[in-house]
């Protein structure tokens, strides 16, 4: 593995983190998540970038 891939690989692990702190922040209920706007384009957003950053990653 290269250091890009474990730079990307790092990024990745902090959005993952930060999903759990939002998670944390504003409760494990999806009745919740479907209704809050900024719940969901919280998650979305990290979702988002971890997607984005996995087609950087070497095969």
């Amino acid at each position: 593995m290269d250091n890009r891939d474990i730079t990307i690989l790092k990024h990745m692990l902090k959005y993952c983190n930060e999903i759990e702190k939002t998670i944390h922040r504003f409760g494990d209920n999806i009745e919740k998540f479907k209704n809050d706007n900024d719940y969901k384009d919280s998650l979305s957003m990290k979702i988002f970038q971890i997607g984005e950053l996995a087609n950087h990653l070497t095969d």
